[in-house]
């Protein structure tokens, strides 16, 4: 994936010169910034690294040790870590919600969604230069081209298909690498936080791509959640009240996320999937 791909919504594949951005105000034109996932994370740990913080690879959370019920460390293979707190940030592992058995609050209908690379396209079959959201029948589609010769596509449905095909648009032409498929049913831990523990990101919470600002979501959570963390820290008299605070501001915006996808759901003829 280029590491800026500039893209566009748009309501229909057909006619091609109908497009629908993400919105505007008064500064313009809204701008979709898709963000090179392997340089991303290069930067991210070249920059905790900097810090001088220990890191750890390959290592697998066995379970969490417990004090009554705070939580104070994790198990690995390597053995045993301790830490006055811990942030979850796991992505759609959600490690800490499985292995602590926390409450799990859904928004919509099991969703399937799944995703590849096309490649070999001597000539795109549509505008290479924007991508495309398509809606369906309880499904959409969507399209980011990759000149000069591959095209990214995820795809979503409630129908539990299993074939994991590629766009009928692109399926003339190979797919390059894995089909990933994941269940992007939307839903959220409840609490997102306890003594010792704080979720952020995917492992608190999780919205199928359509939502959009993954990234940027999973950086504000980790803000607000290290924020709430040295707060409990520095005023332990006081922890009750910051983790109440962060759990209330997670789900509030969970929620207004949740909340706008729908709509915009709803607009694309898509009410299948918020029911």
């Amino acid at each position: 994936m280029n590491n800026l791909l500039l893209a566009q919504l748009t309501l229909e594949l057909m006619p091609m010169a109908t497009y629908t951005s993400l919105g505007r105000d008064e500064n313009g034109i809204w701008e979709g910034l898709h963000i090179d996932r392997q340089i991303f994370n290069a930067q991210l740990l070249r920059k905790t690294m900097e810090q001088d913080v220990p890191i750890l690879f390959n290592e697998t959370v066995e379970e969490f040790i417990q004090d009554a019920e705070r939580i104070t460390g994790i198990k690995t293979k390597s053995g045993d870590l301790y830490a006055t707190y811990i942030i979850d940030a796991s992505g759609k592992k959600a490690i800490a919600g499985k292995k602590l058995n926390l409450h799990r609050k859904f928004f919509s209908p099991p969703l399937l969604c799944w995703t590849s690379i096309s490649g070999g396209i001597v000539s795109y079959p549509f505008d290479p230069h924007v991508a495309y959201f398509i809606p369906g029948d309880d499904e959409w589609t969507w399209l980011a081209p990759q000149p000069p010769d591959q095209c990214a596509w995820t795809r979503l449905s409630m129908k539990g298909d299993k074939s994991l095909s590629p766009p009928a648009i692109l399926k003339d032409y190979p797919i390059i690498g894995e089909v990933h498929a994941d269940n992007m049913r939307w839903r959220m831990f409840q609490p997102v936080c306890r003594e010792g523990i704080v979720l952020c990101g995917d492992a608190a919470g999780v919205l199928d791509p359509a939502a959009g600002q993954g990234i940027f979501n999973a950086l504000w959570s980790g803000t607000m959640a290290a924020i709430s963390v040295v707060s409990c820290i520095q005023q332990p008299e006081a922890e009750a009240f910051h983790l109440a605070r962060y759990n209330q501001w997670y789900t509030e915006h969970f929620e207004s996320k949740v909340k706008q996808l729908r709509e915009y759901y709803i607009a694309q003829g898509l009410t299948g999937l918020t029911v």
